[in-house]
């Protein structure tokens, strides 16, 4: 076996992505890598697959097709690297298994979600997004969602006003006010804890 020399991190940016590749690629025990097309074929090469609410997870895959430019215009396919997953982690199919299922609760519910740092990235996670309505109508519109709303996340300064209008109308939901783009993550941790 040969000693791989060269190390990839593949990014999935949104929960919509992940999904697509692993109904695509993951699930058949590969991974495409966009954008990379200057891969020794058949070298091994570990890589580093990050997708948000899963633990970074390292494998070892080797190229066995790929998408050069040429073919992707006339395909209309993305250009890069077909791999096939050589090693695994244990526990590597029950943690993207897992994952799913949490993508899949996720877009069972919804996020209203107002003019914060980060605010698309609930909805890359794979939350239902509806925009924030403003205080006065926050009661009526979380009882005319047609999804279920798990959390409120409104701008700073307006965590006390929404939470207690929202109490007041019998919703028990969580409010967030992130600071930071970077505050996102915690808060999607946190609502998953609260849809296990």
């Amino acid at each position: 076996m040969l000693r791989c020399s060269v190390a990839l991190t593949v990014v999935y940016s949104s929960a919509a992505e992940f999904v697509t590749e692993y109904v695509e690629n993951l699930a058949a025990g590969g991974l495409f890598v966009a954008g990379k097309v200057d891969l020794d074929m058949l070298r091994e090469v570990d890589v580093s697959i990050v997708a948000q609410g899963l633990p970074e997870l390292k494998i070892r895959a080797r190229p066995v097709y790929v998408v050069d430019p040429s073919t992707a215009r006339t395909t209309g396919r993305q250009m890069g690297t077909g791999m096939e997953i050589t090693t695994k982690p244990r526990g590597f199919d029950d943690a993207l298994r897992a994952h799913l299922m949490m993508l899949g609760k996720r877009r069972e519910v919804a996020v209203m979600v107002g003019d914060v740092p980060g605010a698309a990235r609930f909805g890359d996670a794979g939350f239902k997004l509806i925009p924030l309505e403003p205080l006065e109508s926050i009661a009526f519109a979380l009882s005319d969602a047609l999804v279920p709303v798990i959390a409120l996340i409104v701008p700073s300064g307006h965590r006390e006003a929404y939470s207690s209008v929202a109490r007041e109308a019998g919703n028990l939901i969580a409010v967030y006010s992130p600071k930071r783009s970077i505050d996102v993550e915690d808060i999607v941790a946190s609502l998953d804890r609260l849809l296990a």
